[in-house]
């Protein structure tokens, strides 16, 4: 059965919209009651929290939802006794308020929902809307909380009732430019925008943090008006020797023509960033990819928010929202009504914090938001501003025909438990054997707490393996180490034998050897029977005596990281090992192929593997081979 609120939403908006502020205030204050026990409460046990939002016309399929998301959070409350404020119980009651995503509706729509007592409201759907909304809610004291206003005016214009659940617009270009400049040491970018949008928060931010904040270098501001333009604009950034192109747009057919265009003019080293401006994941990729086939790899894009499959609490989430059967747009929350049902569950924690229905004292609660278990993830709090921490997003990037995320989420990987060596001993464990020792050439006691191995005139000497565990599995090191002439590796390898092997490190490659970067940097090497083939992966790095590396087994998919400090994690590349590869040990290597190199050194901090059980490592003791010479 439709609780009441169903009932006269449907009326509601296809009789009168709140430009009527007469008629609707009437209509809004008398009818919106949510359920049987709000309907039944007195006036003094009731809360009223409200909900600006585009109730009709083009932007309803989102307002609906945000509406639909706030009352079912709502009534799961009150199912579960309501708040208590004081030792008295009250009944949580949602007001809502039609603002079209029109500015000259959004006044009349927050003035009602004042007008009805609300203590706090979620909204509203779009930017420009919220803007009216904002500095009249913030007159009157009352928080107002945006689960889908993303422009950064929304809390950068100074508001201290103003706070927002989602991303916003400029997080992800700034982002951008920091990872390309600082994590992949890209120092020069052209940008492609499409004609008339050279003057957007992407385009605009993105310049301030890559040229202005970082120091790097904007080669030219290029507009295009369809694909038609392509192969000029390209032509043109190819000869002013950009690192990268940054392409704001939300059109991913375009982009993934442009991939395909740079590719077909040799600008294989020249990755596009498309920043996607929010567009779904799901849809715009397959569309990009159709476009640009193999033209794909190695390039990036840029998504503002989390998908729904990547919510941890969206599955149940939308099984409730679908089993409340919403007259409108019921058929699934999408993820407007996730951010928006966090939202009013922020909200109504925080009224339950402050104890109290003061609007003042339920701000200072949503200020200070401990950390929240929410539908899209955990939430930390707010900022200063009143930005959601974390701002979530991601950055991918196209390998073997996946989009891979840049920067991993720690909450997705397998909660493994590490078994550490941190080299503090003497000497080293019986689960090591080398590879071609020469004890001359290594020591633990050279550089206390870590393993020094001097890099020689020859390859496949002093590694130092072990057997891999079974299962997948996830090994890490940090190496001290600044190559400095052709070839010079060192880091992780995975070994088979017969010179078959993954090999992880920072190196030098001169420039024009193929998947090499220009002197110093990340390598992910794949050798088959000592012949590098061609699928590996380079990326430079803005820092070079140093890298934290990692290497995740899963399944055939060995996916190498590198980190500056082992925290924030990066995605160097992905081998795809067959069945008909065995990787038996793993362990730490040096290599130079150089035969006319000084000896240098490689101080190996630490070796860790996960998951790990020391009785299965020791069982497979046996099987350590002190493999010869490939």
């Amino acid at each position: 059965m439709l609780s009441k609120r169903k009932v006269i939403i449907r009326s509601w908006w296809f009789i009168l919209p709140v430009i009527l502020a007469g008629a609707c205030a009437t209509l809004l204050l008398g009818g919106m009651q949510t359920s049987s026990r709000a309907l039944a409460a007195p006036a003094d046990n009731v809360i009223k929290i409200g909900v600006q939002a585009a109730l009709t016309l083009g932007n309803d399929f989102i307002g609906i939802r945000q509406a639909n998301a706030v009352q079912l959070a709502v009534d799961q409350v009150n199912a579960a006794g309501g708040i208590d404020i004081g030792g008295t119980p009250y009944t949580i009651e949602v007001v809502l308020a039609d603002s079209q995503c029109r500015p000259d509706q959004a006044d009349d729509a927050a003035n009602l929902l004042l007008a009805a007592g609300v203590v706090a409201a979620v909204g509203d759907t779009c930017s420009s809307a919220h803007f009216v909304a904002q500095e009249i809610f913030d007159a009157a004291g009352v928080s107002l909380v945006s689960a889908s206003a993303t422009s950064p005016q929304v809390t950068d214009r100074g508001f201290d009732t103003s706070f927002r659940v989602i991303t916003r617009d400029d997080t992800w270009s700034i982002w951008a430019a920091e990872s390309l400049y600082n994590t992949y040491a890209m120092q020069s970018v052209a940008i492609i925008a499409m004609a008339g949008a050279e003057n957007t928060t992407p385009v605009l931010s993105f310049i301030d943090a890559f040229e202005v904040t970082l120091g790097g270098t904007i080669t030219s501001i290029n507009s295009i008006t369809s694909a038609a333009d392509l192969t000029t604009t390209l032509t043109k950034i190819q000869g002013e020797g950009a690192h990268a192109i940054y392409f704001p747009s939300y059109d991913s057919t375009l982009a993934g023509q442009m991939a395909l265009e740079a590719y077909n003019l040799g600008m294989v080293d020249t990755p596009i960033v498309w920043d996607s401006m929010s567009e779904t994941r799901s849809m715009s990729l397959p569309a990009y990819d159709t476009e640009a086939g193999v033209a794909a790899e190695m390039n990036y894009a840029i998504f503002y928010y989390r998908e729904p499959a990547d919510m941890p609490g969206y599955a149940a989430f939308n099984a409730a929202y679908v089993a409340a059967a919403f007259p409108e747009y019921g058929d699934e929350a999408q993820k407007w009504g996730a951010f928006a049902y966090d939202a009013a569950k922020i909200i109504l924690a925080a009224i339950d914090r402050a104890d109290s229905t003061d609007p003042a004292a339920i701000r200072d609660a949503i200020a200070d938001t401990p950390k929240h278990d929410g539908v899209v993830g955990t939430y930390e709090g707010f900022d200063a501003k009143g930005d959601v921490l974390p701002q979530w997003g991601d950055m991918l990037r196209s390998l073997n025909g996946e989009w891979l995320s840049l920067h991993p989420d720690p909450a997705a990987l397998p909660a493994y438990t590490y078994w550490t060596d941190d080299f503090s001993a003497s000497t080293l464990g019986s689960e090591w054997a080398w590879i071609n020792e020469d004890p001359t050439h290594w020591s633990l006691t050279a550089n206390p707490g870590f393993l020094r191995i001097t890099l020689q005139q020859t390859s496949y000497t002093n590694w130092l393996v072990q057997p891999v565990p079974a299962g997948d599995f996830d090994i890490q090191t940090h190496v001290v180490f600044n190559p400095v002439e052709n070839f010079e590796i060192a880091g992780l390898v995975l070994y088979q034998e017969n010179g078959t092997h993954l090999l992880l490190g920072r190196a030098f490659c001169e420039f024009g050897y193929p998947a090499c970067v220009e002197g110093n940097g990340i390598y992910f090497d794949r050798m088959e029977d000592n012949i590098l083939i061609s699928d590996n992966f380079a990326m430079r790095t803005a820092y070079q005596d140093q890298a934290y590396l990692r290497i995740i087994h899963q399944g055939e998919n060995y996916t190498a990281y590198v980190s500056q400090d082992g925290a924030d994690w990066w995605l160097v590349g992905r081998h795809v090992m067959g069945t008909e590869y065995t990787l038996t040990s793993m362990g730490l290597a040096t290599g130079t192929g150089n035969q006319e190199i000084a000896e240098i050194v490689a101080d190996f901090d630490f070796f860790k593997v996960g998951p790990y059980a020391l009785p299965m490592l020791k069982s497979l003791l046996p099987l350590v081979l002190r493999l010869p010479l490939p």
